[in-house]
């Protein structure tokens, strides 16, 4: 084995132990020295997240999927990142040691992964530096000490397009199957994704057909295994829930958050209370938000998130513009939204200009596989619009999609520096005046 063969296969492994040192240095180190108020610190650690601290707990101290150790068992919270954080919590025995250890790894085994999809995108470009952005990029830092699922969903997603791409690319059973895996992973974080392989097919049909029984697989296979939660949701509630309850609930909420737009707390708080008065006054229904209070988490039942549906699209229907201003303002949101001016400022910094630059990057992809790039492009769209559609109170629901961008956003800078580097010298052999050089990985190397 060459030296730059044993570097190739080990890059990944060194990607994740730089990440994971990264990660653990700021949740283990830099929060208990300096003092941080986040993560563990904060005093409504435990309180003020989604209730996955709380299921991980109930699951292995009383052997229920619940809010609360006497509560009914709930459809409300997907199940894998939940079962990640009990695994952890078994072992250590401390619930917020757990949940770093668990986003720390994740993350890393993300930032990993990223790094792969980077190699299959630019390949004989690539070296090590490619990865620093990925490894140090602040936001994916900073939610490694949140409990929300957002960390734990950046792996499955970039898992999910690793394998769409290597599929696309390659179509091969195994690719097939392996890409299903990765959207159940997916979808049994945050349910938002289940449309997608639906999308994956029809673009294969349309652009690349040759992988589209590949495609047509995949999306058994996924639906497959999300069946066994939608089985467990129907035992539970009698009803058909593929993995989470709630839609309906978000969306009504979301059709007036739009209308506050000062900070995502006050816009979220605003949207509550102005669903509960659409809902008595437009519908003659009174709903008591408190009595849906379960442990400090709201676990919505279906009878009331069906009505708040129902109430949504009636919305729809008599305002059709809605939609479409919903969709627009909350696409705009989902790079930036946050709970003070500060932080979305900081936040519509750091991702639009990954977002910018990831263009860029994504038209060089295209002059080598214009295939890949439109798949790419349709993934993110599809992420952000689905988001869009429901609800967005937060701009952490971008950050999967931020980190499968930087290797994207990575490729101009790298390609000016080596322009700066290589100066008035640099000729027609220089690697990346050569788009076949810059292309994906070719099927022998999926």
């Amino acid at each position: 084995m060459t030296t730059r063969t044993a570097q190739t296969r080990f890059a990944p492994l060194l990607v994740f132990l730089a990440a994971l040192i990264v990660r653990a240095s700021f949740c283990f180190v830099a929060i208990p020295i300096l003092n941080l108020n986040v993560g563990p610190n904060r005093s409504d650690f435990f309180t003020s997240t989604d209730g996955y601290i709380d299921l991980a707990i109930n699951m292995v101290d009383h052997g229920t999927y619940a809010f609360a150790p006497d509560a009914t068992p709930t459809i409300y919270r997907a199940p894998l990142y939940p079962v990640a954080l009990a695994v952890a919590y078994a072992g250590v025995g401390n619930a917020a040691t757990a949940i770093l250890i668990v986003n720390c790894l994740a993350s890393s085994v993300a930032c990993a992964v990223v790094f792969v999809i980077t190699r299959r995108l630019f390949r004989e470009r690539v070296t090590m530096l490619w990865a620093a952005p990925v490894v140090l990029f602040p936001l994916s830092i900073y939610y490694c000490a949140s409990s929300f699922s957002d960390t734990f969903l950046t792996l499955t997603i970039a898992l999910y397009l690793w394998g769409l791409i290597a599929l696309m690319q390659s179509p091969t059973r195994k690719h097939g199957a392996g890409s299903g895996i990765a959207f159940a992973a997916a979808a049994l974080t945050k349910a938002v994704v289940l449309p997608i392989p639906m999308l994956i097919c029809i673009f294969a049909a349309l652009r690349n057909r040759k992988a589209l029984p590949q495609s047509a697989i995949a999306m058994i296979v996924g639906f497959a295994l999300v069946g066994i939660w939608t089985a467990r949701n129907h035992e539970v509630t009698g009803a058909f829930v593929p993995v989470t309850g709630g839609a309906g609930f978000n969306l009504l909420l979301g059709n007036f958050m739009i209308d506050r737009g000062d900070d995502c707390d006050a816009s979220l708080k605003y949207a509550r209370l102005k669903a509960v008065e659409h809902m008595q006054t437009r519908h003659d229904v009174a709903i008591d938000l408190s009595s849906l209070d379960t442990d400090g988490h709201l676990d919505v039942p279906r009878d009331i998130d069906t009505q708040y549906g129902h109430a949504a699209i009636a919305m729809y229907q008599e305002a059709p513009i809605l939609l479409a201003r919903k969709l627009a303002i909350n696409s705009a949101r989902f790079w930036y939204f946050s709970s003070s001016p500060t932080k979305s400022l900081a936040n519509g910094i750091v991702n639009l200009t990954v977002l910018s630059l990831a263009l860029i990057g994504l038209w060089q992809v295209r002059q080598a596989d214009r295939s890949t790039s439109e798949l790419i492009a349709l993934f993110v769209v599809a992420f952000m619009l689905l988001y869009a559609a429901v609800i967005v109170h937060s701009s952490r629901f971008s950050l999967p999609i931020v980190m499968v961008l930087l290797p994207l956003a990575t490729s101009p800078v790298a390609s000016l520096w080596h322009s700066i580097v290589s100066g008035p010298r640099c000729d027609a052999t220089t690697t990346d005046s050569k788009p076949h050089q810059n292309a994906v990985l070719t099927r022998a190397d999926a």
